[in-house]
């Protein structure tokens, strides 16, 4: 976009991850709660900055997860919302 927002569409399984294991603002809590009360997907929509911070805070649960598939999950939803901050992803039109 040429504000400098990113939008995502997150599934209400990536916004119980980000509640869960992330350390959202409080924007990013009002988007990942609705897409959990309402089990459907909805759109974040952000900086570049705040974006890398959440996902940072994501990687670094994933470094900590328990389990394997935890960390399979988080992994997979970091590199989704880095592929996201991406230049490439920048250009979508």
């Amino acid at each position: 976009m040429s504000d400098g927002k990113i939008v995502i569409e997150l599934d209400p399984v990536e916004c119980g991850l980000i509640l869960k294991y992330g350390t959202p603002f409080e924007d990013v809590i009002k988007v990942v709660e609705k897409g959990i009360a309402t089990s459907r997907s909805v759109r974040l929509t952000t900086d570049k900055y705040w974006l890398e911070l959440l996902i940072g805070d994501l990687s670094y649960s994933a470094n900590r997860a328990k389990t394997d598939a935890v960390w399979e999950e988080l992994d997979a939803l970091c590199c989704r919302l880095e592929s996201e901050c991406s230049p490439v992803a920048a250009y979508k039109g």
